[in-house]
């Protein structure tokens, strides 16, 4: 697990955006940051995490029909990343990148958040974090496929025993009809 950290560390150091690995079940297997940035606190405080959590769900659920990494808007009007982790077609996991501005002007997203909200302390927030256009959010994507793989390949996640086994007796049940 140190070694996955210390990958994930390094990846944030150098891009200055969060990134986390899941298990299947969405539960957190390593991070680097467990703190969110100011505009995430912020938004989180509007609607009790209620929007992010939904936004989250539904981006780890499109990875998981697409089989392959996805990227979308969340409802705060940022940039998250997923992509699954897989062996020999089996997915085991997750990574999970967020918190990137698309826009470098607040007021392409103000809309988004209720009336009564603090737009000044909003604003200041969202000019914090880090900026990627829509080409370098692409090639953070393949990069970050890259570093699933290796993380693979040196055996930074491994399968349980258990948990193969009931991959497996998942995968025969429901294309047993298939070829």
């Amino acid at each position: 697990v140190q070694k996955l950290q210390t990958v994930l560390d390094d990846f944030h150091n150098i891009t200055g955006i969060r990134i986390c690995i899941m298990d299947t079940d969405f539960n957190m297997i390593a991070d680097t940051n467990n703190n969110p940035q100011p505009f995430c606190s912020l938004i989180q405080s509007y609607d009790n995490c209620q929007g992010c959590i939904k936004s989250d769900d539904a981006l780890l659920k499109q990875c998981e029909v697409q089989k392959g990494a996805s990227f979308h808007v969340c409802h705060a009007g940022l940039i998250d990343i997923a992509l699954p982790i897989t062996i020999n077609g089996l997915t085991i996991g997750y990574a999970f990148m967020g918190q990137i501005r698309e826009s470098k002007d607040y007021n392409s997203i103000r809309h988004m958040f209720p009336p009564h909200a603090d737009h000044d302390m909003l604003k200041q927030s969202y000019s914090k974090l880090v900026y990627y256009n829509r080409t370098q959010i692409e090639s953070l994507t393949r990069t970050a496929v890259m570093l699933a793989i290796s993380v693979l390949a040196e055996d930074m996640i491994k399968l349980e025993a258990d948990e193969l086994s009931e991959k497996a007796a998942q995968y025969i049940k429901t294309n047993l009809c298939n070829d």
